[in-house]
């Protein structure tokens, strides 16, 4: 069976409209400083609704995205669900359009107002996916790790990495992305990290957490300079969850621990934090180990998915 044909990554368009696509897709990047995946999705969500113009009235141009009824924009929105969009991908591709409405008016081309008259769609509340009844009891058994044929300061490691998963609510990238000179040891309360989008933000560490830090760097055997990584793998190198034999989390049922999300909440209180780069972490942690919610550090280097 042949593929399908490429989409041509050219928006529709006259040059006016075309070069501006670019400008603003230039600034979300340099500017902005948006991951690369999310520039792209907005790309592609606002070629997808200037090919529905374009199908619909002709060529579009910049005065003709500025006369647009609401109506044109529910029928937009009414053809991606016919074409099975889910409500997420759905908001996420009127973000992209707004994006570009708002930058179209601080260039004064004028206001798009028929996107501000069209309300998001609703998305599905999805509730938590909690863990299984075995891998919870697994949890809170004490002899979780005995028996395991690996040396000590590996366990001590694999502990260290959990403490700031549960305890800091970093991700897994972010925890192994530590360099040494920024571990977190007793009498420092907070850790810089570098998340999504390269964006740096400065974390609380709990003193339970600190304490598994420096428990593993007393029993690691490899002598680490300021800038190697603090997680280090069995022979000495940068430690990655594909190169751990360890599952993520290691609660010693992996296959029932598999849907758990990557990023856990923090057991920390509520605290704002601002980073070198200027960002603010003011996130509200729970201290249950099944999440609440998935709250992200950035709603600009953050959409919505499917």
């Amino acid at each position: 069976m042949p593929a399908p044909p490429a989409l041509d990554p050219t928006p529709p368009g006259d040059a006016a409209l075309r070069e501006a696509v670019r400008a603003w897709a230039d600034g979300l990047s340099r500017e902005r400083r948006m991951a690369r995946n999310t520039v792209e999705a907005y790309e592609r969500d606002l070629r997808q609704f200037l090919l529905h113009l374009d199908a619909r009235r002709g060529t579009p141009r910049i005065p003709d995205l500025v006369a647009l009824k609401p109506r044109d924009v529910r029928a937009f929105m009414a053809a991606r669900r016919a074409e099975g969009i889910g409500g997420r991908s759905l908001m996420r591709a009127l973000a992209g359009v707004r994006s570009f409405a708002r930058y179209l008016e601080r260039e004064g081309h004028g206001t798009v107002a028929a996107l501000g008259a069209v309300r998001s769609p609703k998305v599905e509340r999805r509730l938590p996916r909690p863990l299984g009844v075995a891998a919870a009891r697994a949890m809170t058994r004490t002899d979780l790790r005995e028996g395991e044929d690996r040396e000590p300061w590996i366990l001590a490691r694999d502990a260290a990495v959990l403490a700031l998963l549960y305890g800091a609510g970093l991700r897994i990238s972010e925890a192994l992305g530590i360099a040494r000179k920024d571990a977190p040891l007793t009498g420092i309360d907070a850790v810089t990290v570098t998340g999504k989008g390269g964006k740096v933000r400065m974390v609380p560490v709990l003193p339970v957490v600190a304490e598994a830090v420096a428990a593993y760097l007393k029993a690691c055997p490899y002598t680490l300079d300021p800038d190697d990584a603090l997680f280090v793998g069995a022979r000495g190198g940068p430690l990655s969850p594909a190169s751990s034999s360890t599952p993520w989390p290691p609660c010693g049922a992996p296959s029932a621990c598999r849907t758990a999300p990557r990023r856990m909440p923090c057991a920390t209180p509520s605290r704002r934090i601002s980073s070198p780069a200027g960002e603010s972490c003011g996130r509200s942690r729970s201290c249950s180990v099944t999440p609440r919610s998935r709250r992200r550090s950035s709603t600009r280097s953050s959409t919505p998915h499917d």
